[in-house]
């Protein structure tokens, strides 16, 4: 009889020691899709799987995204993204359905699994995503060119491909290693300012300043005492004083710039005040596409070899 209690004990330990088997390499299973990240607020969102339903709002996250995973894992892309003028990446957004409406409604009607937005988008319609239940990752912007790798990381961690990120990042820094080889001698460099209908700005220790100088110019109120920032507007008395050899003039419609219609081109031609200044005397205003200088991606190596060669007409 011991013996017969003692046999049916050890069938059970066994039965039960298999059950905890299955559970511990189903736990495994789980742990090896799921993953967390921390945002730039410090917020930690967990994911079961990689997202399938992504939403992008800027043209930088889509031009990211298109380059990292499949067209069909991204819901939609910003209005930008399809834009020549501002996008690398129009023939690729395509492939994308859907264009980006920043209201909770559109998000709500599509159901995304992933919103990725940029800090110091509107906080209420971040709170509204999140008391919806949308997953969101807010991804620190670039200040500079040296920060494009980590901002890359950020969006490459919230979509679960580190590994695509390093590659994208790895590719872009050999080809920025490449530009920053190139040297014209400082006597012969072009200065330049760069204005749009909105006004004229310095841009003074700014990305767009990195952009200027790796493509082998000079920002014309380097050495003036305007201090670092991208929104500051600067005067017709500042342009004429700085009399930069190049006026950049952003449009926003590539076919305009394309025919030479610009109205922002007609005002700076046609001012008085700016006759005398060497750009416009010496017929130097070139029109160009916003993404040649405002670039926050790997496509910032495309907007700086364009925009060398569109100054010094290579």
């Amino acid at each position: 009889m011991n013996r017969v209690i003692t046999l049916v004990l050890l069938v059970v330990i066994l039965a039960l020691a298999g059950c905890g088997g299955n559970t511990a390499d189903n736990s495994k299973s789980d742990l090896k899709t799921a993953y967390s990240i921390v945002d730039s607020r410090g917020k930690r969102i967990s994911f079961d799987k990689k997202p399938e339903r992504i939403i992008s709002l800027h043209v930088s996250t889509d031009e990211i995204l298109l380059d990292m995973v499949d067209s069909g894992r991204i819901l939609s892309v910003s209005k930008g993204g399809k834009e020549r003028a501002l996008s690398h990446v129009v023939d690729k957004a395509k492939a994308v359905n859907k264009t980006t409406e920043e209201n909770i409604e559109f998000m709500l009607a599509n159901k995304p699994d992933l919103v990725i937005i940029r800090e110091n988008f509107k906080k209420d319609f971040i709170d509204a995503l999140e008391s919806s239940d949308i997953k969101t990752v807010v991804i620190k912007n670039p200040k500079r060119v040296d920060d494009i790798p980590d901002y890359i990381m950020q969006v490459a961690k919230a979509v679960g491909e580190e590994e695509k990120g390093e590659e994208l990042i790895k590719t872009f820094k050999s080809r920025l290693a490449k530009i920053n080889n190139l040297h014209i001698k400082e006597a012969d460099k072009k200065s330049v300012i760069i204005a749009s209908s909105l006004g004229a700005r310095s841009f003074k220790g700014t990305i767009v300043d990195d952009v200027i100088h790796k493509s082998q110019l000079k920002n014309a109120v380097d050495d003036t005492d305007l201090p670092n920032d991208a929104n500051l507007n600067i005067s017709k008395e500042e342009i004429i004083k700085a009399n930069p050899d190049v006026l950049l003039l952003i449009d926003w419609n590539i076919e305009k710039i394309n025919r030479g219609e610009s109205q922002v081109y007609k005002d700076y031609m046609s001012d008085e005040s700016l006759q005398d200044v060497k750009a416009v005397k010496n017929n130097n205003v070139i029109l160009i596409p916003m993404k040649l200088t405002v670039c926050f991606t790997h496509y910032v190596c495309e907007s700086i070899e364009d925009l060398t060669n569109i100054v010094y007409k290579k």
